[in-house]
């Protein structure tokens, strides 16, 4: 087992959950806790913050050049645009009933969102 990170490595990381290794050469991470999105550099473990507001992040997937959060707490699918600097969480769709894990198809025309407290899996049209 090798430490990547930890909060005594580095704050931003409180509670990682989602995980994604779809921008080469980093790992993204968005925080359950806090509803930070940070990339981790895989050769150095050097952490940076990209984005914040997630709620209770979860999934993460990619459908082209944007990347997809849910938000299991707020019950939210937000959107990022990874190739703007700056960019901002744009809401995608709420009312889920606990939107976990997701995922793009491979067409990447929808983003798959089950919804753990309301036993079913919807797909939600990319914008």
């Amino acid at each position: 087992m090798h430490l990547i990170a930890d909060s005594t490595i580095n704050p931003l990381v409180q509670s990682p959950n989602g995980l994604s290794t779809v921008v080469k050469g980093y790992l993204l991470v968005v925080d359950f806790h806090t509803g930070d999105l940070y990339r981790v550099r895989l050769r150095d473990f050097m952490i940076e913050k990209l984005a914040d507001g997630f709620g209770g992040g979860d999934g993460i997937a990619m459908a082209d050049t944007k990347l997809y959060v849910s938000d299991w707490k707020g019950g939210k699918l937000w959107s990022l645009d990874i190739t703007e600097s700056g960019a901002k969480p744009v809401l995608v769709k709420d009312g889920f009933a606990a939107s976990a894990d997701i995922d793009a198809t491979p067409d990447n025309r929808f983003i798959l969102v089950p919804e753990m407290k309301g036993g079913r899996l919807v797909a939600v049209p990319v914008n």
